[in-house]
């Protein structure tokens, strides 16, 4: 079953003399396949936005809407035209890929001294996804530029975007692989007791609400992280210049361990909480209401003790930044 609708219309940009540059062309497209529960959905696009809703049906409902920008209408509607998409689809598996349109007059360097080939550079193309999935199904999404989001799913999810934001919620599974560069991580109600999440973000920030893990392991170059309401048994934390905020669980059994170069690390855990510490800066501070005792040097501090029995082990060290262990 397919639908599609054309709608053209030109777009106000407008050069000093009020001449209209570019124009904007878009075409609207739903299609549906059959997919099993449990089934696989690979979505792997350059610009444009990802969004997956799912439900009880044993088929995917995709909606694409198309888009095309030129500095006329014939070229915008020409450059629509040719966008394709490459699909392959069983009831096991459902696979969709953008293909790339070759520009045969490629933009140059010396271009930038001609006015006449200025208009060149609005000229773009992108594809827009709005899925309906089955509720059990196996997620793969890749963008460049658009934003990803995924509600009440219960399968693996592997997400790639360069310059987009990622949210999630209310996600069951097994593993959970999220990579981002100058993007925003939010995530809420995910469970997986035993499975894995692992993160890696660029510039963006990373906040993790209500989750129950096996093992986080998280890797943040710029940007602040803030997580809570986390159970989990082992948590493997990176960060170079950003901030880190964990309000968390430890399990009897569980590694924790926390690094960052030029960020603050502040982490909330209960009261009745037994691990063995070692709290460690280089040119910061350490406080803590657990009544440790504090070793101070010329730069920075240490704690190494014991709360409780020392059944978890928690690790945090951080190079310019202060560390805090509070209670909750």
């Amino acid at each position: 079953m397919r639908a599609i609708k054309y709608l053209v219309f030109g777009l106000f940009i407008l050069s000093a003399s009020g001449q209209v540059l570019s124009y904007e062309a878009t075409s609207k497209e739903t299609r549906t396949f059959e997919l099993n529960q449990g089934g696989d959905v690979i979505i792997i696009c350059d610009d444009g936005f990802i969004h997956v809703k799912t439900w009880n049906r044993d088929e995917v409902k995709m909606v694409m809407t198309k888009g095309a920008r030129a500095h006329s209408k014939s070229m915008a509607m020409e450059k629509l035209e040719r966008i394709e998409l490459d699909i392959e689809h069983s009831s096991k598996r459902l696979y969709v890929r953008e293909v790339q349109i070759k520009d045969d007059n490629q933009f140059s360097f010396w271009d930038l001294f001609d006015p006449d080939q200025w208009s060149r550079l609005n000229n773009s193309t992108w594809i827009d996804f709005e899925l309906t999935v089955p509720v059990q199904s196996n997620l793969r999404l890749e963008t460049d530029e658009g934003d990803i989001e995924v509600g009440r799913l219960k399968g693996n999810i592997e997400i790639e975007t360069d310059e987009g934001d990622v949210e999630l919620s209310a996600i069951v599974f097994d593993d959970m692989i999220v990579t981002l560069d100058e993007g925003d991580l939010f995530c809420s109600d995910l469970t997986a007791a035993e499975g894995r999440v692992n993160i890696e973000t660029d510039e963006g920030r990373v906040r993790i609400e209500d989750a129950v893990l096996d093992k986080l392991r998280l890797e943040c170059d710029e940007g602040d992280v803030s997580i809570r309401k986390l159970r989990a048994r082992v948590i493997d934390v990176d960060s170079d210049e950003g901030d880190l905020e964990f309000d968390m669980e430890m399990m009897s059994n569980g590694r924790y361990g926390f690094s960052s170069d030029e960020g603050d690390v502040e982490i909330l855990i209960p009261a009745r909480s037994s691990a063995e510490l070692t709290l460690e800066t280089d040119d910061g501070r350490i406080r803590t209401d657990f009544g440790l005792s504090i070793d101070r040097g010329d730069d920075g501090e240490r704690v190494r003790e014991t709360i409780g029995r020392g059944e978890a082990r928690l690790e945090v060290y951080t190079d310019d930044g202060n560390i805090s262990l509070e209670k909750r």
